[in-house]
């Protein structure tokens, strides 16, 4: 099914190969030069849009029209994606697999059912943040996060409150681990089941979550896909 989208072009900001434009009700979409047409403010634009996953299947401005694919093209454009990507994605974890199998090897659960370089990250966090816990057996915290959004959370400390100067330390060994290179969803999981840990201890942690229980890094889950 082909859904139309009728509408009038309200901002345009050109790049070196396309543009951005902003329809009437909010719509923001890429216009690949390669098309010949320079979009203007006030022109008529026209979107066909698929009710499956909202992909573009046409696009018509003015007159010209830029693109249309029939469902058949979608779909065969689609599942060339898919297997493109599922493909990559098996390459890169491959080349993972190899470059961190001398790895540090320790007991841990499935964090962020994604797998590969995705839950690699998530498993240097934790264990950073867990020898640093060791370190400071009197730290105590809490996470703080909101109903509905999953990505922004915070550490907050409860018990001994000169440990609160060291809520920056425990950040700073987790995304040191990876490079600052953390998601608001990584941080968030961590953190989570960091305080389990802190709360509890490492082998309640694993006893609790045994169906997720692997060994890091000869047994990491593959890419989810």
């Amino acid at each position: 099914m082909v859904e139309i989208e009728i509408g009038e072009i309200t901002g345009v900001r050109e790049f070196e190969d396309h543009f951005d434009v902003t329809k009437d009700n909010g719509w923001s979409l890429f216009i690949d030069k390669k098309y010949k047409v320079v979009p203007r403010v006030g022109d008529s634009i026209i979107i066909k849009l698929t009710n499956k996953l909202g992909q573009i299947m046409g696009i018509q401005i003015n007159d010209k029209e830029l693109f249309s694919k029939t469902e058949e093209q979608f779909q065969s454009e689609h599942q060339e994606w898919v297997e493109k990507t599922k493909k990559r994605h098996q390459e890169e974890y491959l080349k993972l697999m190899e470059s961190i199998k001398k790895e540090e090897p320790f007991e841990t659960v499935n964090i962020s059912g994604m797998g590969s370089g995705y839950e690699r990250a998530c498993q240097l966090a934790l264990r950073s943040g867990i020898k640093w816990l060791e370190e400071h057996p009197d730290f105590k915290f809490r996470v703080k996060s909101y109903t509905n959004i999953y990505g922004v959370a915070t550490i907050e400390v409860y018990g001994v409150k000169e440990y609160e100067s060291l809520v920056g330390e425990l950040e700073k060994v987790m995304l040191e681990a990876v490079n600052n290179d953390m998601t608001g969803a990584m941080h968030q999981a961590v953190i989570g089941h960091l305080r389990f840990i802190n709360d509890n201890s490492y082998d309640e942690w694993l006893t609790k979550l045994s169906d997720r229980k692997y060994l890091y890094p000869t047994e990491l889950p593959p890419p989810a896909f």
